[in-house]
């Protein structure tokens, strides 16, 4: 799906900047033609919004996947289906509501688009409703002509235009007010940032979190590795800012490899079953086969056997991690966030002691790239300094495929290749126009819509150590990409290829030509003004393209009813997509930068920039609000990248404007103007002076919290440090735990086939495990349709583990468990959701036992019981599950709870939503959201919750209801 966007975007402009030709070729743009290309281009736009209103109301898989995907707290609004619908909720969004719904990350793109409409605007009505009649009636006018439309150029409007050197202020004026609205609009994107990403330290998200308190140590030297000695160093070079633990990493050995390798057979078991599970008539077939080393063995016990043998692999390696080899990282946890921000300050100002480590905040545990973040200093080095040459001559020849595919794809440059194809082309005239219309753009589509993903595997090569840095350098590599081989290549390009042939010649010297080459840069760059005008109106039109989601549309539909897609397989079809905001941004970018280069000297490309922007605004508002999730929040880290590339820009049109004009005064050789290119040489030095200061002014504020906690709950997290090295590996972990799904329509038959662990999709309204040899659990939690996922596609758990145990034996007991305790029948109407571990009521260790569970079974993690070596996939019969030395004796009846500790049971008429039995009982002081992998989660010392964590209690409900409010919100 990734892919698709990119073919989006760029489908209709490759074919204008494949050649340098095409920016020559509209030089001479007419008046007449630029409000003809114009009316086109407003009739597209007008007919994909149609298409889009009309397709969307039916279409909610496509153009809604947040309603149903996204967490109840940052669910958008519903939409009704009027086709207009949509309009007013993106209108009517609250600043707060939108925040919560897209976090910081999108608001400052959507801030970053509507600032620049605002300043495009405000210059359209006072740079160019001034600048143009001043270029046009000041310059040289053919009254003899008179005025023809269809051939009145647009050029006149420029700057090149006038003649009237007095004017020549008016220009230095506006590039002045340019650069002024600029500095201003920046400061307060910037105090914006600042004041956001305070309020992000102080979110309860932020302080919960396991690496809001952490920080990560890499390059460690082989005396510091150990959990110990790190930890005593670290008290050592941060005294004031107490250290509760530390952990040094451990080799994974082949733990990321199997798990890979467990994810490929879990997809080939899938599609295996569903291509032979289509109904009741596919068992009378012939059961699938696969080769394996030359022979044919059933493919359904085969891929079965190997799961069986890789998972029993991934268990050894889990259980062996802790006397794996320590690595050269570490992550060492303080006391809360607040401490742990004021420590990594300290250190960056004192140093490290004269240890050549680097110590910085940890990412999120999901964030890591675990193979990065091992490699030696040396080697991170190196492959940095090879794969940034490699990328820099990537982009000095970046016109050669372009090159080459637009001569392959042009009918006029086949004949002239090819003569004896010109009779084929002119009896095929249809197929002519066809490869020229369709296949060219295609073929260049195709190959920018490969970039980001070779850009991204560059920038994994490079050592990178987590994936949101991985997207900021995409966002850098693609920034400059196009700056270089839309700019640059083609300008020095276009002007050496005018001058070689003279010195060739010998009309002029090498020296001469030296001297004629900045000269003659800013005359290529002015030439190509008109090019550029289509260019960023030609933008609009992607814009309404990626609101048609068109493509998205297709593709869903033809996978859906074309192919055999296994449920995961059309689950994934209809959850939000990735939003490539690198990518975005990076094309935004570029486009800001074009606009503003021919402010002054081509004041007309101003209102064409201020509509792409501001369609730009609305499209990616209602996309991000319904249509897709950021990979990984970041709070706004790249926004440092995107203020740097504006200053950027900024400079560049403040160079260019100071060179045009210089040029100007000297081809009339007027001496006595001199002075007014003059008084433009402090803008960029200003401009220089002004984000510098930014810089500075930033970094202390965006970087570290500045002020303390002020939640009492996150004030000392001493208890949910501990195992801080488990609760990094959960993620990678998580992936390990993922077990076949199939759908409802087969559960009768899974018996007769298939004897492995799976999760079913239940007649449309949720999924269940089935454990051992086909027992089937019946689920509640979710609604997914299998049938409808135009209006029904909900989130659907697919991950189950054998730590789903009915009775876990320990604190961290399964859901299926927590929702049977207070049901009439303990396993009629239950639910077993997701493999993590439930949130516990008051005096659940109580009722279960030992809030540690078994220490022998410490890493198989809460909830899990390996008794004896036991096959851990048998699905219990019994209340009383397996044996647990810390479990009460006998067998309890739901009515027959310990009275000790006050516990409760969750009363079958009442339901509890889901802040309530998950955030609020999970993680009380704030333990990280996540559960441990391979530790253990804590309570407060003194067994009581705090009374803001207490649950409502709504009654008229049953224990269903518990997971049918929840809708996607699974635990």
């Amino acid at each position: 799906m990734a892919f698709l966007e990119h073919f989006r975007r760029d489908l209709i402009l490759d074919t204008l900047t494949s050649g340098n030709s095409d920016k020559e070729g509209q030089e001479n743009l007419s008046l007449g033609g630029l409000l003809t290309q114009t009316g086109i281009n407003a009739a597209i736009c007008a007919g994909l919004v149609v298409l889009f209103c009309v397709l969307r109301p039916t279409n909610g898989a496509v153009y809604a996947r947040r309603v149903k995907h996204a967490p109840p707290e940052k669910k958008p609004p519903r939409l009704g289906i009027n086709p207009f619908a949509w309009i007013m909720p993106i209108i009517r969004v609250s600043h707060h509501d939108m925040y919560h719904m897209i976090g910081l990350d999108g608001m400052l793109l959507l801030r970053f688009l509507l600032g620049t409409f605002l300043i495009f605007l405000v210059l359209t009505v006072a740079g160019a409703g001034f600048l143009v009649p001043v270029n046009y009636l000041k310059g040289v006018i053919d009254e003899k002509a008179g005025f023809d439309i269809n051939t009145f150029p647009i050029r006149r409007f420029n700057l090149e235009n006038m003649t009237a050197l007095q004017w020549i202020t008016a220009h230095l004026v506006v590039a002045y007010g340019v650069s002024m609205v600029l500095w201003v609009v920046i400061f307060l994107n910037n105090r914006y940032f600042i004041r956001k990403r305070q309020e992000y330290y102080q979110s309860e998200d932020y302080l919960s979190s396991v690496h809001s308190r952490t920080l990560l140590v890499t390059q460690l030297p082989n005396s510091l590795r150990d959990d110990r000695d790190l930890t005593e160093y670290m008290r050592e070079l941060t005294p004031s800012h107490p250290v509760t633990h530390a952990a040094v990493g451990r080799e994974l050995g082949d733990l990321p490899k199997l798990v890979t390798r467990h994810t490929e057979y879990i997809q080939k078991l899938e599609r295996t079953l569903t291509s032979y599970l289509r109904d009741e008539n596919s068992l009378d077939k012939p059961r699938p086969t696969v080769k394996v080393k030359d022979q044919t063995v059933d493919a359904i016990n085969h891929y079965t056997q190997e799961l069986e043998a890789i998972e029993q692999d991934i268990k050894a390696q889990k259980s062996s991690i802790v006397n794996n080899q320590a690595t050269n990282y570490g992550f060492v946890v303080y006391i809360n966030a607040y401490e742990a921000h004021q420590a990594l300050k300290t250190i960056r100002k004192s140093g490290t002691g004269g240890q050549r480590f680097r110590i910085q905040d940890a990412p999120a545990p999901k964030d890591i790239i675990w193979s990065n973040l091992a490699l030696p200093q040396a080697m991170v080095r190196t492959r940095k300094i090879v794969f940034r040459f490699l990328f820099a001559v990537f982009c000095c020849c970046a016109t050669i495929p372009t090159s080459l595919l637009s001569l392959v794809t042009s009918v006029s440059s086949l004949r002239q290749l090819f003569p004896e194809s010109q009779a084929w082309f002119d009896a095929n005239q249809k197929t002519a126009s066809l490869w020229q219309t369709l296949v060219s753009p295609l073929f260049l589509a195709i190959y920018f819509m490969i970039l980001p993903v070779v850009f991204r595997f560059i920038a994994r090569l490079q050592g990178i150590h987590t994936k949101t840095a991985v997207e900021r350098s995409v966002m850098k590599k693609m920034y400059i990409y196009w700056m270089f081989s839309q700019v640059v290549v083609f300008t020095m390009t276009s002007v050496l290829s005018s001058l070689i042939p003279l010195v060739s010649k010998g009309d002029i010297t090498v020296g001469q030509l030296f001297e004629s080459l900045a000269p003659e840069i800013i005359k290529s760059l002015s030439r190509t003004s008109s090019f550029w005008i289509n260019y960023v109106a030609l933008r609009c039109i992607n814009n309404f393209i990626e609101l048609a989601q068109v493509f998205s549309l297709i593709l869903l539909f033809s996978r859906r009813y074309l192919t055999k897609p296994t449920p995961r397989q059309v689950k994934m079809l209809s959850r939000p997509q990735e939003f490539d905001i690198g990518v975005v941004y990076a094309h935004f970018l570029f486009l800001l930068i074009m606009t503003l280069f021919f402010a002054v000297y081509a004041p007309i490309i101003l209102p064409v920039g201020m509509m792409t922007f501001g369609c730009g605004y609305v499209v990616f508002k209602y996309q991000l609000m319904y249509v897709y999730n950021t990979r990984v929040q970041t709070a706004g880290r790249m926004w440092e990248n995107v203020v740097n590339r504006i200053f950027f820009a900024m400079i560049l049109f403040q160079l260019f404007v100071l060179l045009f004009l210089r040029l100007r005064i000297q081809e009339f050789n007027a001496l006595s103007y001199m002075n007014q290119w003059v008084l433009a040489i402090p803008l960029p030095i200003i401009t220089l002076l002004i984000a510098i200061g930014h810089w500075f002014w930033m970094r202390s504020r965006i970087r570290y919290m500045n002020h303390e906690i002020s939640d009492g709950r996150f004030v000392d997290c001493t208890k949910e440090n501990q195992y801080i090295w488990d609760r990094y590996l959960r993620p990678l972990i998580k992936e390990a735990e993922t077990t076949p799904v199939v759908d409802q329509k087969v559960k009768h038959l899974l018996p007769l086939v298939y004897q492995g662990r799976q999760s079913v999709l239940l007649e449309g309204k949720g999924e269940g495990g089935v454990l051992g040899a086909g027992n089937i659990i019946p689920g509640t939690n979710l609604r997914y349709d299998f049938q409808d996922i135009n209006s029904e596609g909900a989130s659907m758990v697919g991950d189950y583990s054998d730590n789903s145990m009915i009775y876990g034996g320990g604190y961290g007991g399964s859901e299926y468990e927590m929702n049977a305790l207070g049901h009439p029948n303990p396993y009629g109407g239950a639910t077993m959701a997701e493999t993590k571990h439930a949130p516990h009521l008051p005096g659940y260790q109580d009722y279960t036992g030992h809030p540690g569970g078994d220490p022998a079974n410490a890493m198989y993690g809460s909830g899990y019981y390996n008794n004896g070596g036991g096959s851990q996939s048998t699905m219990l019969t019994t209340r009383q599950g397996p044996y647990n030395p810390y479990q009460p004796s006998g067998q309890l009846a739901p009515n027959e709870f310990p009275s000790t500790g006050g516990f409760q049971p969750p009363n079958a008429h009442q339901s509890y939503t889901v802040s309530q039995l998950y955030d609020d009982y999970y993680s009380p002081v704030g333990g990280d959201r996540a559960p441990s992998t391979l530790g253990r989660e804590h309570q407060p010392s003194d067994g009581h919750y705090p009374p803001q964590q207490q649950p409502s209690q709504h009654h008229h409900g049953s224990a269903e209801t518990v997971w049918k409010t929840q809708n996607n919100n699974y635990i």
